[in-house]
């Protein structure tokens, strides 16, 4: 399977839109994460 997300939300606010970031700066926090045990 392939693709990405068209659109992300946040709250309740859009972030990503078609490849677009409308977020703003502080808002959320990074949470470094490994891959999933399917993608090693």
């Amino acid at each position: 399977m392939t693709g990405r997300c068209e659109t992300v939300f946040s709250r309740g606010s859009v972030v990503v839109d078609r490849g677009t970031y409308h977020g703003s700066a502080g808002h959320g926090r990074f949470l470094e994460r490994d891959l999933c045990q399917y993608l090693n």
